[in-house]
């Protein structure tokens, strides 16, 4: 078989929804020499044979030295097969399959962040409505229902009471889907968004939600703004629960309750991190924290290898 190859750069596995960070890390890591490449995982053909497992965009076998994984919602599981199989072929991935797949799922959020004893919010998940009444005494409204998986706030709602719940489980399980829901809790008009690479928190910003809403989520029209110095007491708690994900590139939503408590709504593994997009007076500093791990472990294989 005669190709082209490709070999020594960056791969970024992603979709164009979050092409302005991935353009941006892109100029990061050029000013360091390093070459980058964003490929939609439909554009790459696998190729297994008892000779090795190769990996083409059309007829060019490519190489990467370290892949980003930037996979979620419709190109989640392709991109997963694909993050797995270059990881078992020896090539170091940020963030992981396993990473990408647990942090977009808001059941195996909950379930890893209250096992690691991280504060967070009770949550009650199940599938349809068969069994919710028993636990009518158990439960106090309002509460929040979520989508398992989804993101940018959709499908989120206030459930008021046991029959608005019953009926939203019955038509999540229409999907094959199980229902999620939280308390709702009165809070200021914000929330937190601390963005952690590696595991230490670089920067981050309070999302105020719109006029006459309760949401943040700049998507629905919440507004950034950033927070020029971040307090010992939001890095502390933001980079355990990325570390209990095990998400080197990490979005983590923090609530502030009435009492002054922090805790952590959920850890998202595809954040926005070139914030410039939304504050033009935002620093550099994630894209710069990103190009530098990036860096670090491609000489870590290279060591390795050597």
């Amino acid at each position: 078989m005669s190709t082209d190859i490709k070999e020594g750069f960056v791969l970024i596995l992603a979709n164009e929804e979050d092409k302005k960070d991935h353009d941006a890390l892109a100029e990061t890591l050029k000013s360091y020499s390093v070459d980058c490449l964003t490929v939609n995982p439909k554009d790459i053909t696998s190729y297994f044979t008892e000779d090795g497992n190769r990996f083409f965009i059309g007829k060019c076998e490519i190489k990467p030295a370290l892949v980003l994984g930037w996979v979620f919602e419709d190109i989640l599981r392709m991109g997963m097969n694909l993050l797995y199989a270059f990881e078992r072929s020896g090539i170091p991935v940020i963030n992981t399959a396993e990473t990408l797949f647990c942090g977009q799922n808001k059941y195996l959020n909950s379930e890893a962040l209250h096992r690691e004893g991280i504060p967070h919010f009770p949550v009650i998940s199940g599938y349809s409505d068969r069994y919710l009444d028993e636990w009518s005494g158990d439960l106090k409204y309002p509460l929040v229902h979520k989508q398992i998986v989804s993101a940018g706030g959709q499908a989120v709602i206030k459930v008021d009471s046991p029959i608005l719940l019953k009926d939203l489980a019955r038509t999540f399980a229409q999907y094959n889907e199980s229902f999620y829901a939280q308390p709702y809790y009165e809070k200021p008009d914000r929330d937190i968004r601390i963005i952690c690479i590696n595991f230490k928190a670089t920067s981050g910003f309070y999302k105020y939600s719109p006029a006459g809403e309760w949401v943040t989520n700049v998507a629905r029209g919440g507004k950034p703004v950033l927070i020029e110095h971040i307090d010992s007491q939001m890095a502390s708690i933001a980079e355990k629960a990325a570390k209990v994900m095990g998400a080197r590139i990490a979005g983590i939503d923090l609530l502030e309750t009435p009492s002054g408590e922090l805790r952590v709504l959920e850890v998202n593994t595809c954040p926005n991190f070139y914030l410039k997009q939304f504050m033009p007076e935002a620093p550099d500093v994630t894209e710069q924290a990103i190009a530098k791990m990036i860096i670090h472990e491609m000489k870590k294989t290279e060591e390795n290898v050597l």
